[in-house]
């Protein structure tokens, strides 16, 4: 049976399964709470792949806007039809190649967000949909853009901290002059080793509250690296983060969909190891409450 579903259109209900996934490979407090299911096809009988993604897009013809990792759509479409209605805004602090943007002015919502590395791929992408505004998320000023408790969901695929040598946990080894490998700006959040990072990206999230609803959600979907052999759960250093310092926001739950297609590291690093790499990619589900 074929991993591989490619036809998807571009509003199609994400389809998921309500069992955890036997290899799943955290269980800390924010993956042991409710459960909102394991995205997966259930009338094709196959998980949903990121390639499904080149039958909705416009084509990356100039290799100018070439990105390795696009947004994987399955997450943000689902949280986008679970979390949100039509017509609600949508937001990504650091929304790389629109992602965020696109799934949600496909699904009738609004899309915003903030891009450093890849605005004009965002732009190009989403069509010109949506706004996209360019600049570092840690200086822009939000209210130049956004209002105050406007945001129905503000969702983030995070820059991924350097946790071991000198490269992001993120980065693609490539020989390709056209083919994206590190984060290229010094002030990327991606750029800090991971004590750093966990300042940095709690200083974007905080600024950022102020502008969800109260009974809107944050949510993080996050492939976990690994470090030491053995899983590095980022998920939770940034859900502990957040939830520390923001008493406004609470825990609602967690949702998972496998990493489709798998990645040449985690094709190679339980050889390499004998330890299975994380293989999921974890939606943490936070909400914020009216105080």
């Amino acid at each position: 049976m074929s991993k591989f579903q490619l036809n998807v259109p571009a509003a199609s209900t994400i389809q998921f399964l309500n069992e955890v996934p036997k290899d799943y490979h955290c269980k800390c407090e924010y993956c042991s709470g409710k459960y909102f299911g394991e995205m997966f096809d259930v009338k094709e009988g196959k998980y949903y792949s990121n390639h499904a993604r080149k039958k909705y897009l416009p084509s990356l013809k100039d290799t100018k806007f070439v990105h390795n990792n696009p947004g994987q759509f399955i997450g943000y479409r689902f949280a986008i039809q679970r979390f949100t209605e039509v017509g609600d805004l949508v937001f990504d602090p650091t929304v790389g190649t629109g992602t965020a943007i696109f799934e949600a002015e496909n699904n009738g919502r609004r899309g915003v967000g903030v891009e450093l590395e890849f605005p004009d791929t965002a732009r190009y992408l989403c069509e010109n949909k949506g706004l996209v505004v360019e600049g570092n998320t840690l200086e822009v000023d939000p209210s130049d853009f956004l209002e105050k408790e406007s945001i129905q969901l503000l969702i983030n695929g995070t820059p991924y901290p350097i946790i071991g040598g000198g490269m992001s946990s993120d980065s693609h080894t490539t020989r390709s002059e056209t083919s994206y490998g590190d984060y290229r700006h010094d002030s990327n959040i991606g750029k800090w080793k991971i004590d750093e990072f966990r300042d940095r990206i709690h200083e974007m999230y905080t600024k950022y509250i102020p502008y969800i609803k109260p009974g809107g959600y944050l949510i993080l979907l996050i492939k976990d690296p690994c470090n030491n052999k053995a899983p590095f759960n980022l998920h939770k250093i940034i859900a502990d983060s957040i939830l520390e310092n923001n008493v406004e926001m609470e825990y609602e739950g967690y949702f998972l969909h496998r990493h489709i297609p798998t990645t040449f590291f985690m094709n190679t690093y339980e050889k390499q190891t004998g330890v299975v790499p994380p293989m999921h990619q974890t939606g943490v589900v936070l909400r914020k409450i009216d105080l």
